[in-house]
């Protein structure tokens, strides 16, 4: 299981350093690679928790057709609601999107769509309280470089930054705090 979220945690590091160089080059966050990363962050979440059924299965000698399909058909049979346990834990995990796309809609895009998607796919892959939390990490560490533009007169209300690099910032720093 460790090495499964290991696996997620370098995907998800992998599409948030391409996603927040092409929002400093660009100022734009495609949609398409980011549903291929919510994508493959859902698949495999529930392959990890199929293979979790494996194992345990395998521990309490429960019969189970064997490997991979076991485990995927006692997953999706609701053992132990892992599937609704899933399933909500996706849906938790964008919240922290779902807040910032709407924010986007209401501000009239002054907060980019794309920073919203990029939320959206990282509460995917790690739920609600991280995502929170790199959301927030985010925007502790934009708010000083906001602070020196408005004091050098660089910029004004007006003043666009890009906000995935910030969120890959966040990210990083979540990991190593969990590493420790």
């Amino acid at each position: 299981m460790l090495q499964m979220r290991r696996v997620l945690e370098t995907i998800l590091l992998l599409y948030l350093a391409a996603a927040a160089i092409r929002d400093i080059k660009t100022r734009t966050v495609p949609l398409r690679p980011a549903l291929y990363a919510a994508g493959s962050g859902i698949l495999l979440r529930l392959a990890a928790e199929c293979f979790v059924h494996i194992s345990n299965a395998a521990i309490s000698s429960d019969i189970l057709p064997s490997g991979f399909a076991g485990g995927l058909c006692h997953t999706l049979s609701g053992g132990a609601g892992a599937l609704t346990s899933l399933l909500l834990s996706c849906l938790a995990g964008m919240l922290p999107g779902v807040f910032l796309l709407a924010a986007a809609w209401i501000t009239r895009q002054e907060i980019g769509y794309g920073d919203g998607v990029v939320l959206l796919v990282i509460g995917l892959y790690l739920g609600f309280s991280a995502g929170t939390g790199i959301f927030l990490t985010a925007l502790l560490l934009l708010s000083p470089v906001s602070l020196f533009y408005i004091a050098v007169r660089k910029a004004g209300r007006k003043k666009r930054l890009p906000f995935v690099p910030y969120l890959l910032a966040g990210y990083l720093l979540w990991l190593a705090v969990s590493i420790f």
